[in-house]
């Protein structure tokens, strides 16, 4: 927007942020989520719902590359990590910001199969020539990463993880080679994401956790977590509804809700 309109007044703004935490709020849980510094059984969680070309790929390279290390799931395609979960599409608003802590708490990396991966669109119908380019594009699916303490491999567009180190967030290349953010033919980008998943598949989770609780990652995973609340501090709708005046010095609403209490008291 700025190449396109010099000298306007352009502003970051999502509803991605605010949404997932007004989702932890909803879901009624006393304390936001903390790190989880225990041991965890699995390498990786690869969670996926609607039909994509680019996630195709990556569940049938888990399948095939991977035994019983990664948590998966494709609920268009029937697989599922919690059978008994109610995660249909009718009620997706309910749930799609808020995995399966569990499950988040058993794995120490997050593969995350963007909405786009090719640099086209077409809705929900991706593939190498459908649609309108775009440019790159991250959703509340890398977000959550922020949120819960995760650190990704990002499945998406050419520049995605330059996009999301713009906003101020920090990546993981203790985990992974991220060049692959910089290659741009898709098919070669797709080829060199499986290798770093079968790389991450052949480490011993002894590794990975103390990767994971080194204390300079953290470190990171709390800056990362900080920008996530910053974004939502600065989000410049909120002068329309001004959450921060509740928490003037003296305030009956401090500690009322924890979730806003980390927010806006830093904690």
């Amino acid at each position: 927007l700025e190449k396109l309109l010099p000298g306007a007044e352009v502003k970051f703004n999502t509803v991605y942020f605010k949404r997932i935490l007004r989702s932890n709020v909803l879901k009624g849980d006393k304390q936001p989520y903390i790190i989880n510094n225990g041991k965890r059984s699995k390498h990786a969680m690869c969670l996926n719902n609607f039909n994509k070309v680019h996630r195709n790929e990556i569940v049938e390279h888990i399948q095939s590359e991977t035994d019983n290390t990664m948590y998966l799931s494709y609920l268009s395609k029937g697989i599922r990590v919690q059978p008994e979960r109610e995660t249909t599409v009718s009620i997706i608003d309910k749930w799609q910001d808020t995995p399966p802590l569990q499950i988040v708490n058993d794995s120490y990396v997050n593969i995350v199969t963007e909405t786009y991966f090719y640099g086209f669109r077409d809705y929900h119908q991706e593939g190498t020539t459908v649609g309108k380019e775009l440019s790159a594009f991250i959703t509340e699916k890398a977000f959550k990463c922020a949120y819960y303490y995760q650190p990704m491999l990002l499945i998406a567009m050419q520049d995605s993880l330059k996009a999301w180190r713009a906003l101020g967030f920090e990546s993981f290349p203790e985990f992974f080679d991220e060049s692959y953010d910089e290659e741009p033919d898709p098919m070669k980008r797709m080829e060199v994401l499986k290798l770093e998943i079968t790389k991450l598949n052949n480490r011993p989770i002894q590794e990975l956790h103390d990767i994971y609780n080194h204390p300079s990652m953290i470190e990171k995973l709390k800056h990362n977590k900080q920008v996530f609340n910053n974004l939502i501090k600065q989000d410049p709708l909120m002068r329309w509804s001004p959450i921060h005046n509740l928490y003037e010095k003296g305030s009956k609403y401090i500690g009322l809700n924890p979730h806003l209490d980390e927010i806006y008291l830093d904690k």
